[in-house]
């Protein structure tokens, strides 16, 4: 019950408008004093607690093992054919630097996108917009694979083609294409290794 309050924290990260960089940091805090709270571990104040709570995610995501199979292959497979490749995540970036790294892929990427590179949460068509402009890609160069279809109109919307990745997509979806999973995305690319 205390986590699922936490996790729902994480879940609604632009909620009012509200200033990424500055959501982001006291969500943190929030998280490791409300942690703590539920075990009852004293903890100092707010600048240390954003601190550990730093440390912490630094240590635990390169330990995070998520891989869906066939991805890693995938995104390999992909960078070896000259694909440009980019994260367009609601993680924060340093987090998803850390999966990455676990997951021994973090060199095909170019850039991670998370919300704290363009202060934007991932819950509006202006973070596509952002993270277009950040990367210097025209959206009519670029290939938008997510797994949820309001993302894929978003970013369809700016002129990206879209993948959808999922094994059971909506009977009606405007994508520019359908895989089952990441591992199909050269196969339906038309790549093969």
């Amino acid at each position: 019950r205390d986590i699922d309050r936490l996790i729902q924290g994480v879940l609604t990260p632009s909620a009012g408008g509200q200033d990424y960089l500055v959501w982001y940091d006291a969500y943190l805090v929030r998280w490791l004093k409300e942690m703590a709270a539920v075990v009852g571990v004293a903890l100092p104040d707010d600048a240390r607690c954003l601190k550990l709570s730093c440390e912490a995610r630094a240590y635990i995501t390169e330990r995070v093992r998520s891989a869906y199979p066939g991805a890693v292959e995938a995104i390999g497979a992909l960078r070896e054919m000259g694909f440009r490749l980019f994260t367009a995540s609601g993680e924060h970036s340093r987090e998803l630097d850390g999966y990455l790294r676990g997951m021994g892929i973090h060199q095909h990427f170019e850039t991670l996108y998370g919300p704290d590179l363009v202060n934007r949460g991932k819950d509006s068509i202006d973070y596509y917009r952002r993270v277009f402009a950040h990367s210097g890609v025209a959206p009519e160069h670029a290939l938008v694979v997510d797994d949820n279809p309001q993302n894929l109109a978003w970013a369809g919307s700016l002129g990206a083609a879209t993948c959808l990745v999922s094994p059971s997509p909506p009977a009606r979806v405007e994508t520019t294409f359908v895989v089952s999973s990441l591992s199909d995305l050269p196969t339906a690319l038309g790549l093969s290794r």
